[in-house]
């Protein structure tokens, strides 16, 4: 149980995606750091097998063990992945490995890795680098660098990119249900039609089943509409698809020279997700080749550009062209088109003309020589690497241009076009009267806006997260709370009509438009209602189901994952502004509906099954059974209460026990009644009473004295798993072991662990807290 420290009734501050980003993000993507990834194979011949699979069949084959980072999975799916990226000839092919292949398990919440082996690229970062500037702005993977092992040899270094599936989809948009679809083409370079160009065939769906995978259970209707709409009714778009999302995925294209995608010959390398609002959004993916790695622009493979026409590369690139219909169409309106040079001009500022690049690749670029110099199949050599961001590189069809020796004069030119050279307004002296709003109070928003038409000044807002930003036109009239009229200063009001609100302000003139903050709508402003903060210990998580098979159901007769809350309190607790999250990085995934009260020791249930147009109280993600954490708290972060827990047995539910206080054990469900608490038998392996019997030491220990743990336990219990995690819940390390050897004490290493605490659990049930001092 978590004490609140401090509720503002105040604060604005910047949220990114919907993420605040105030702890440590998830380690297996973590940017400065190396994974280490070891697959086995009883197969002495997997290789052709793996060869074999993929042309044939596209079908994994099972690897005896998989070791991530020291933590071991048995029984995992492998196979070869990739188009052009793959040869039955190399000794180095990228892989996609599916943890959950066989049984159900996951390495920090994920089961998918993804590994690229840097085929096209001489300077090795280019598809980590990329990721790193297109996470700033828009809804995209995490990548970072792995060095693969199959039965115990060194493969060699390779890119790790989180995959674009369920968990990416509900993390990103508050669900994963919705229609999805991969744009790639089966056919895609054999024939000129092979194109996921978004061009209307006809109504007949069957006809873009070619170059359009469907990922979800339906969709179809939906790409055709889409279609038809871009070609017939461009006045309806801004319904049917998220114009910001698409605009900077354009940006990024343009910008970085990523022609291997839509905005290229092929018209490939996106993902479309539906949202809950019923807009259509592009998912940029595959940057192994940006920043010139792939040069043809227009239609076919004829017409590559030179390293001096990509340094030109005009940001109009397919404005007119009818054969790329989302850029024709989103270009063609006038304040949508100044939205997109804006894009364009913040990441040209915020990652070129400064120069911060060069410190971000040179980083990248330290942390993976060893291993690029000691690669033993490394697709270019070591100099080929070293001269990767100021030389150019011929690999065969393509001519691949140095980063830097592309993007220098890339951002200089840019600056130097007319688009650029256009004046925006500018943005600043943003002010909110009163400063502490109440709920369904009238607030005041004025801001400084210099250079722009007076009635094309906007705020932008919603009251939450997953939903549509709303426009309110801002007036400098001195009416508005804005002092003079004509003084620059533009204001409008509105009634806080939540606990929160997350917004941006918008500005243009005739030929320019400006953004605060400027990375919006990805990046925006929260401004926080005053509430009254439930005191300490009174709402508790009391009880989570996480795989329900046959207890409860919704009102839908859905057997559905549930969490139960318990009010330990003698006055009703009022749950406005409180939300809850299974992402620590995203404490707004769902907030309660205004005004839930929990009366004092009564329960309340939340279906954690993303069905919210179901009666009830139904969340908009799902609980992991192979363990997780699960967070109730404010949107600043501040945590009410949470349970981080292993992976889960079918109809047994985590408890605390005593009811409403004790710490957390396995039982029969409750549901909405006081908890099981004798029925710690449902965990055979280690019954309630055992826990408090189990040895750990030392503890505390020191950083400075104290390289191992021991753990201990009683009546020859075996233990079969051990993992510490962070309070974040980030599993930083995990051992599995094999029931035949019966182990019943075992030494951990801890060295790598710095001073704080840490949640140490053993067989998937027992949890302690491990201090780390210093």
């Amino acid at each position: 149980m978590h004490k609140i420290l401090l509720l503002l009734a105040f604060s604005a501050f910047f949220m990114v995606g919907g993420v605040l980003f105030t702890q440590a993000q998830t380690t297996f993507y973590n940017v400065n750091a190396i994974q280490k990834i070891e697959l086995t194979f009883k197969q002495s011949n997997w290789d052709y097998q793996m060869d074999t699979a993929k042309q044939k069949f596209g079908s994994n084959i099972i690897a005896a063990t998989c070791v991530i980072n020291g933590t071991v999975f048995d029984s995992v799916g492998v196979r070869y992945k990739g188009n052009s990226s793959y040869d039955s000839k190399s000794d180095k092919n990228p892989l996609h490995i599916e943890l959950d292949d066989v049984k159900k398990q996951d390495y920090q919440g994920f089961t998918n890795i993804k590994l690229s082996n840097g085929v096209f690229d001489p300077a090795v970062i280019r598809e980590v680098f990329a990721y790193q500037i297109a996470n700033k702005y828009m809804h995209s993977a995490r990548a970072n660098f792995a060095e693969v092992y199959i039965n115990g040899k060194l493969i060699g270094l390779y890119t790790n990119v989180e995959s674009i599936n369920k968990e990416f989809l509900s993390d990103h948009f508050y669900s994963s249900g919705n229609t999805f679809f991969k744009c790639n083409p089966e056919k895609v370079g054999e024939e000129p039609s092979a194109v996921s160009s978004l061009e209307y065939i006809s109504k007949d769906s069957s006809k873009y089943y070619q170059n359009y995978e469907l990922k979800s259970d339906y969709g179809w209707t939906d790409l055709v509409n889409f279609c038809d709409t871009l070609k017939n009714h461009p006045d309806k778009l801004e319904s049917i698809l998220d114009i910001d999302r698409a605009l900077w995925m354009l940006a990024f294209n343009n910008v970085c020279i990523n022609l291997d995608s839509y905005s290229g010959s092929f018209r490939q390398n996106f993902y479309l997700y539906k949202d809950d609002n019923g807009r259509l959004t592009p998912i940029i993916w595959d940057l192994n080749m940006s920043f010139g790695g792939f040069s043809l622009a227009n239609s076919g493979w004829g017409g590559g550009l030179s390293l001096t026409q990509m340094q030109k590369l005009s940001p109009d690139l397919h404005k007119n062209d009818t054969g790329w219909p989302m850029i024709m169409q989103l270009l063609a309106n006038k304040s949508w088109y100044k939205r997109y040079i804006a894009h364009m001009r913040t990441i040209v500022a915020e990652n070129f003309t400064n120069q911060d690049y060069l410190t971000t690749t040179n980083a990248l670029r330290t942390l993976i020589d060893d291993e690029v110099k000691n690669d033993p199949n490394g697709m270019y050599s070591y100099n080929d690497f070293l001269n990767g961001m100021d030389k150019s590189k011929n690999i065969g069809f393509f001519n691949v241009p140095g980063i830097s020796q592309l993007m220098d004069k890339r951002a200089t030119n840019l600056a130097e076009t007319e688009q650029f050279k256009a004046q925006p307004p500018t943005i600043g002296n943003l002010t909110n009267t009163p400063l502490q709003p109440k709920l369904n109070e009238l607030i005041w928003i004025t801001a400084q806006v210099e250079n722009a038409n007076d009635n094309q000044v906007w705020l932008y807002y919603r009251a939450q997260t997953p939903t549509i930003f709303l426009p309110l036109p801002m007036f400098d009239d001195g009416l508005n709370n804005d002092g003079a009229a004509n003084d620059g200063i533009f204001g409008t009001s509105l009634t806080m009509p939540n606990t929160k609100i997350e917004y941006y302000i918008y500005a243009e003139n005739d030929n320019a438009a400006a953004l605060l903050p400027p990375r919006a709508e990805y990046e925006f402003l929260t401004l926080e209602a005053a509430i009254t903060p439930i005191p300490d210990n009174m709402l508790v998580i009391n009880e989570i189901l996480a795989v329900n098979q046959t207890t409860n159901t919704d009102a839908a007769g859905q057997y559905e994952d549930w969490l139960e809350l318990y009010n330990n309190g003698t006055e009703p607790l009022n749950l406005s502004g409180v939300y809850l999250t299974d992402n620590q990085a995203k404490p707004t995934k769902w907030e309660f509906p205004l005004n839930t009260v929990i009366n004092p020791q009564t329960y309340l249930i939340v279906w954690l099954d993303e069905d919210e147009n179901q009666p009830g109280l139904h969340a908009n993600f799902k609980l992991s059974g192979n363990g997780e954490e699960l967070r109730v708290g404010y949107a600043n972060g501040i945590l009410i209460d949470s349970i981080i827990f292993g992976a889960q047995k079918p109809d047994v539910s985590m408890s605390r026990c005593a009811n409403g206080q004790g710490d957390f054990m396995q039982t029969t469900p409750s549901f909405e009644l006081p908890n099981n608490c004798n029925t710690s038998g449902w965990n055979d392996e280690l019954p309630a009473q055992i826990g408090q019997n189990i040895q750990i030491w030392p503890n505390p220990a020191s950083k400075a004295n104290s390289d191992l743990l021991h753990i201990e336990m009683p009546n020859q219990i075996p233990i079969k798993n051990v993992s510490i995690s962070n309070l974040y819940g980030q599993v930083l390390s995990q051992q599995n072991y094999l029931s035949n050897q019966h182990q019943t004490g075992i030494t951990l290493p801890i060295a790598y662990l710095n001073a704080g605490m840490y949640i140490v659990t053993i067989n998937h049930a027992f949890n302690t807290k491990l201090i780390i001092s210093k």
